[in-house]
């Protein structure tokens, strides 16, 4: 397993379980949790019985693009690839046997040219040529990540709306097929839950046969044992108090913070005599992580709440949220989001479902309090703008 898999033997057991006993899988989590690693795993190491084709259609703008991804992704495999070539070669007018000479990357920009204006067709082709590998004495798990992306993204025009409906139509249908139903399954993963944009294009119902699964952060305990890991591994020496502050600093062990952290903290402390000074640990978090230097890596949850609320009207509200919870750790009371809601004369429980949805938020004892507090301090420096 990579690093972002550390500890998450437990997740691939439970994912498995729920692939065995039939369901079709929607997994959500934040960026940088370890999603898209994890699904790498199921494909790198499929269970006895499975094969696993993972495409990746976050870039995608249209369904004709998404069908394309998954033609060529399956076309690579060795079990489909003579029925999937023969799909591609009347898609494209070449020999088959001068496709399959060659990987099926090459050809992906003609496959989603070729593709404009009869994806419906192709799909139908693809979902076709599924039924006819059935014979297979293994099952298929069909996994496509980041596919609330272009989702959302196509819910500007009625237009691109109803060719989003088409498609997640065909998608219901391919998981329903009950020449499939026993041997072909989804895993569908985002980084915006797939739930709020369906809520938002009103079509919950073309989601609704399949079984959510949150993909949490690590545990504080996995986490500090991926830090003693580190420190073995690089010969670093990290005592457990310092492994406590970091822990309490960032809230939410996100994989990729902790690791992050770690490598903060070793920067710093490069050709300096034991013990750690004072403050070490707390000037790495504020100056390092929470800085204007980690805005790449933070940047995103910005344009995510672009992506999650469907006015400007909405994310306005969404914004003012954030920026009062972010002033302090202990966040906002129902106090004052209810003076929030007073002064914009707006429901202020919509938003705040969406946020904890979203991962921005908890509610804890009425108490709407950021997940992460790197991204509380981030947020609090680099969108609302105050720095000290």
């Amino acid at each position: 397993m990579g690093e972002d898999l550390f500890g998450r033997e437990r997740e691939l057991a439970h994912i498995w379980r729920m692939l065995e006993r039939g369901a079709n899988v929607l997994m959500t989590a934040p960026r940088r949790v370890g999603k898209t690693s994890l699904m790498r795993e199921l494909e790198r190491d499929p269970r006895n019985g499975w094969i696993v084709v993972y495409a990746d259609v976050e870039a995608c703008t249209e369904p004709g693009g998404i069908i394309a991804e998954l033609l060529g992704e399956i076309a690579e495999n060795d079990e489909f690839k003579q029925k999937f070539w023969d799909v591609m070669s009347d898609l494209l007018g070449k020999a088959a046997g001068q496709l399959s000479s060659v990987s099926v990357g090459i050809f992906k920009a003609e496959i989603r040219s070729a593709m404009k204006g009869n994806w419906k067709r192709e799909a139908d082709k693809f979902q076709d040529r599924l039924q006819s590998s059935t014979a297979s004495d293994r099952k298929l798990l069909i996994i496509i990540d980041e596919l609330p992306i272009p989702i959302n993204n196509m819910l500007t025009t009625e237009e691109q709306k109803r060719e989003a409906e088409i498609f997640l139509l065909w998608l219901r249908k391919l998981r329903q097929d009950q020449k499939l139903r026993n041997y072909v399954h989804t895993l569908v993963g985002g980084s915006i839950g797939m739930e709020g944009v369906m809520r938002r294009m009103g079509k919950s119902s073309l989601i609704n046969d399949m079984t959510p699964y949150n993909l949490p952060s690590w545990s504080k305990e996995t986490a500090a044992g991926f830090l003693r890991k580190l420190c073995e591994r690089e010969q670093f020496q990290l005592g457990e108090s310092s492994i406590r502050e970091m822990l309490a600093l960032l809230q939410d062990p996100i994989p990729y913070h902790v690791h992050l952290f770690f490598e903060a903290v070793q920067t710093e402390l490069a050709n300096k005599s034991d013990p750690m000074p004072a403050g070490t640990v707390e000037r790495c978090f504020d100056e390092h992580l929470a800085a204007f230097q980690g805005a790449a890596r933070l940047d995103h949850h910005k344009e995510k709440l672009a992506a999650i609320f469907g006015t400007e009207e909405e994310m306005s509200m969404a914004r003012e949220i954030l920026k009062a919870a972010c002033m302090q750790q202990s966040g906002i009371v129902n106090s004052d989001i209810d003076a929030i809601h007073s002064e914009r004369n707006q429901p202020t429980q919509p938003i705040l479902n969406e946020l904890m949805a979203e991962k921005f938020l908890n509610i804890e004892n009425g108490t709407a309090i950021f997940r992460s507090n790197l991204l509380r301090c981030w947020w609090k420096k680099h969108v609302v703008g105050i720095r000290t």
